[in-house]
């Protein structure tokens, strides 16, 4: 039982789940399948949360890979 959950959280982290939502997720997992609509909502959140910062950093990259070359041109 420790190692099963110990094992869901790590695979929470790798989502990145804050470990608050992660000690909720347990807890909700604990009180049984009434909770499952309340789990899939933290799982909808953490989705929501990764996409937005995929796009953030691929905006940051997009940026970054515009701008570098007038730095680097710049400094000749």
């Amino acid at each position: 039982e420790d190692l099963k959950t110990l094992e869901i959280v790590v695979d929470l982290k790798k989502m990145r789940m804050p470990l608050k939502d992660i000690k909720n997720y347990c807890q909700l997992t604990r009180s049984g399948n009434d909770t499952l609509e309340k789990r899939n909502e933290l799982f909808n959140k953490q989705h929501e949360l990764l996409i937005n910062e995929i796009k953030d950093l691929h905006q940051a990259l997009q940026f970054m890979e515009e701008t570098v070359p007038s730095f680097i041109n710049d400094s000749k």
